[in-house]
């Protein structure tokens, strides 16, 4: 595997081996700020690699890179550290909204009516003891309508917010499959379509 790797290293000189550090330091980041952190490292070794064409001097450039790449450590993991999470803040709120789709408030919309008329035929008799003549006891209709009233809550937020309305769907599915294992396959449908906008809202986000 080394041989591969020199070869690899000599014919770019090095250049991918520096992408593949910044690459390794910026996970977690927005990918619109990776996207800039390589566009400005890209930029750095063409130009780089430009001059060393003018002088003459490509057969040294990858140990140079190499050890710019381990002097410059420090100050790569202190930007990532210590200005890439405020940069990322700044990043993700200057952000558009993203509108949803058609298709999407339809599948929005069709989840909420069934998970509100399930909440409506759990509740009623949970509110009127008088009128509780089913089996179901224990504390399942409750988990089930606090699973119910999360979701109603994740699908309304998913419009604004997607990215909430998912951290508050999953585990109100999650207690509401708990509490009524049978149901499991709606409360899919309803993770499914916050997912969906979830993922329209990230798709267009991330660009820069």
């Amino acid at each position: 595997m080394l041989v591969p790797l020199r070869r690899t290293i000599a014919r770019d000189h090095g250049a991918a081996l520096v992408r593949g550090w910044v690459a390794l330091y910026t996970l977690g980041l927005p990918d619109g700020l990776r996207a800039r952190r390589r566009e400005e490292l890209g930029a750095d070794l063409a130009e780089e690699t430009a001059d060393a064409v003018r002088r003459a001097a490509l057969p040294g450039l990858a140990g140079r890179r190499f050890v710019r790449l381990l002097m410059g450590i420090p100050a790569d993991l202190a930007w990532r550290l210590l200005d890439a999470p405020g940069m990322a803040v700044a990043f993700r709120l200057q952000r558009a909204w993203v509108p949803p789709t058609r298709w999407t408030l339809s599948a929005l919309g069709v989840v909420a009516v069934g998970t509100a008329g399930a909440l409506v035929l759990v509740a009623g008799p949970l509110l009127d003891a008088t009128a509780r003549s089913d089996p179901w006891v224990g504390w399942g209709p409750y988990g089930f309508a606090a699973g119910c009233v999360g979701a109603l809550v994740a699908i309304v937020a998913a419009v604004p917010a997607p990215h909430r309305a998912l951290a508050i769907v999953l585990p109100a599915a999650l207690v509401g499959t708990l509490a009524a294992p049978w149901f499991v396959g709606p409360w899919l449908l309803v993770v499914i379509a916050v997912g969906v906008r979830w993922y329209e809202s990230r798709s267009t986000r991330s660009r820069p």
